[in-house]
């Protein structure tokens, strides 16, 4: 892996589009806890055009082709300061806002219009927020954006040079703005590595494994433009095979791990920082909005409960349940985009998974091919969705364990629910997709269901899915089947069923996963994922010194121009001209017993005594003690009296 760095020989302004209230007509891009960085799509432009002005080769094959099915070498992220983990750390913890860590590395810039004569042009006046070109904490270090590289070696000396001919990024480049040095360097992060036990390839293993998405995730589910929640095992299959083929050939052997039934992939449903297992909730749990208690209500073991109370309970939609029933829900962001091709520049927006989340699952398979995959995943470049290039799709792996698959452990009795995992596809006896009762029952192995000893209390859930054929451009038929999250219970059965079931088709693709319980009981206890630390950054930031400086300067602001609205009536007897002269003093002043002895030298006694009554006032003030922060408390106070002046008229 590579890496871009992006040094700022100016300021820089990466505009989001939008302004800041009033205040502000121009802003930058932050992420949610305030810090700047360069979008990569931004970033990626910028180097194509670069790639253009000194006439690469291999522009193409690099950048790829706008409407091409087929995307280019080049996969990039967003560019972010130096030690952005650190930094993002320290503004969780201390709860910074994002306004103050976003004023750390900022200023706001004005400009105007102007007229022919030289003037300003008349309601031209705006402001931009820019990013400033040298380091908060280090006034002798330039301010660095560093971006990851994956990218063909084949193309790795073309895209060194176009790196170095990028000069200029973001808004106002022609003004002065964004000039940049760039370069690639060899990345600094290594992959973490995990111990790969020895498998006997007669047995079963499971590989349960989680990743985190480092940004946001697009994968398309009912509408183009609106995600999905999880990621489907028919992503890990797609992201490992394409791993597998940039070593090897198509062959037997990738047949069987992507192909056929041997290896069974599941989704990858939201988690934790503890990585616990989370699974959809089952259609017998729900809530009631009226209770005070938020209370979660089992409608198989409480449903006299709830009739007595008169309790509304509604399921869950779109929600994910551990062992110890906490319900969480995946967090989604809208991202809008701009349509640049040649049809328009439509503005559209997108529904992703925000950055930042853990997402867990599984992989079941023999000890050769567990092995196979193992490596696969730890080596591979773990990129789910769209926009795979820039913006969308990074992922990293934080967690990986191997164990012996072990499903001997049964239920019977009393309320078995048979708890879908995952969507289910059924298929008759003719090979038509099917949702009927009887051929769902039939694949589950439950006997006898007319004589009424399954208990349905509505749980069953069902969806239409289709797909996109790539190859000849077409939809798809739609098809019918039964959704995650539905439940069937059994109300007594002597009957014994396995802890997992996989029933139905395409079961290697995460579909057919079903969990078996008692609906009373709930689910088993999950195996917990240990994560494996990164050897951690042991710089110290200096944000926090910064934003309590910056508290400080708005406090002696605040003071200073209440003194200043208390001293009104002696400021404004006063002149501009000659405010302007006490000012100039205050700046020149080493200290303020050099203010002291260039106040008493004005010769107009009935002035001075005004201006050093003033003055004295900080002799009690906590400011007299840092003579740099009582020159701005008073280059406040008469800046105020030039405009106290001017309101009366004087």
């Amino acid at each position: 892996m590579k890496q871009i760095k992006i040094e700022l020989c100016s300021d820089l302004c990466i505009a989001n589009g939008d302004g800041f209230g009033s205040v502000i007509d121009t802003d930058i891009c932050t992420d949610e806890y305030g810090i700047p960085f360069i979008p990569s799509r931004r970033l990626k432009g910028c180097l194509k055009e670069a790639a253009e002005y000194i006439g690469s080769k291999n522009i193409d094959k690099i950048f790829g082709i706008n409407g091409s099915d087929k995307s280019g070498s080049l996969k990039i992220s967003d560019a972010y300061i130096k030690d952005y983990e650190v930094l993002k750390e320290e503004v969780v913890k201390k709860q910074y806002t994002p306004s103050k860590v976003t004023k750390i590395f900022t200023d706001i810039k004005a400009s105007t219009a102007i007229t022919e004569e030289g003037n300003a042009k008349e309601n031209s006046l705006r402001f931009t927020r820019v990013v400033e070109n040298i380091l908060p904490w280090n006034k002798n270090e330039k301010l660095s954006f560093y971006a990851d590289v994956f990218l063909d070696d084949n193309y790795i000396t073309d895209f060194e040079k176009i790196c170095k001919a990028l000069r200029h990024i973001g808004f106002k480049r022609n003004r002065g703005y964004g000039i940049v040095k760039c370069g690639l360097y060899d990345s600094q992060k290594s992959k973490l590595k995990y111990d790969i036990p020895v498998c006997d390839k007669n047995k079963i293993y499971v590989l349960n494994y989680a990743i985190k998405n480092t940004s946001p995730l697009m994968i398309p589910g009912k509408s183009v433009n609106i995600t999905q929640d999880y990621i489907s095992g028919t992503s890990v299959i797609g992201m490992l095979a394409q791993e597998y083929l940039k070593t090897k050939d198509i062959d037997n052997y990738f047949n069987r791990l992507f192909l056929n039934r041997d290896v069974k992939f599941s989704n990858l449903y939201v988690s934790d920082e503890k990585l616990s297992e989370y699974i959809p909730v089952p259609g017998f749990l729900g809530k009631d909005k009226t209770d005070p208690k938020k209370r979660i209500f089992n409608t198989v073991t409480e449903s006299k409960e709830i009739k007595e109370e008169g309790k509304i309970v509604k399921s869950f939609k779109d929600c994910y349940i551990n062992a110890v029933k906490k319900i969480v829900k995946p967090e989604t962001e809208i991202i809008y985009h701009n349509n640049m091709s040649e049809d328009g520049k439509d503005l559209y927006t997108q529904t992703c998974i925000k950055k930042g989340q853990y997402f867990r699952g599984n992989i079941i398979a023999d000890g050769e091919a567990i092995r196979e995959i193992a490596d696969l995943i730890q080596n591979a470049e773990i990129r789910f969705g769209r926009s795979k290039t820039a913006q969308y799709s990074n992922c990293e792996l934080v967690a990986m364990e191997i164990s012996e698959f072990k499903n001997d452990r049964y239920v019977t009795g009393e309320n078995v629910a048979f708890l879908f995992e995952s969507d289910v596809i059924i298929a008759d006896k003719y090979g038509n997709i099917s949702t009927d009762t009887s051929v769902l029952a039939e694949n589950l192995g439950i006997e006898n269901i007319k004589e009424g000893n399954i208990h349905f209390s509505s749980n069953l859930k069902y969806k239409n899915i289709s797909g996109f054929n790539t190859t000849i451009k077409i939809q798809k038929p739609q098809v019918r089947i039964l959704s995650a999250g539905s439940v069937i219970v059994l109300r007594n059965t002597s009957k014994k069923y396995p802890l997992l079931m996989h029933v139905g088709e395409k079961q290697n693709e995460g579909y057919g996963k079903i969990r078996v319980f008692n609906a009373d009981k709930f689910i088993n206890e999950a195996v917990i994922l240990k994560t494996k630390e990164q050897s951690k950054n042991e710089n110290i930031s200096k944000i926090e010194h910064l934003i309590s400086e910056m508290d400080k300067n708005e406090e002696m602001r605040l003071s200073a121009i209440d003194y200043a609205r208390a001293c009104k009536k002696d400021l404004i007897d006063l002149n501009s001209s000659f405010i302007g002269r006490v000012t100039l003093m205050i700046e020149e002043s080493k200290d303020h017993i050099d203010l002291d002895r260039r106040i008493k030298s004005i010769k107009n006694k009935k002035k001075m005594e005004k201006i050093d009554k003033v003055i004295k006032h900080l002799k009690s003030e906590r400011y007299r003690s840092d003579w740099k922060i009582e020159q701005k408390y008073l280059t406040i106070v008469f800046t105020l009296a030039k405009y106290f002046i001017k309101q009366e008229g004087k």
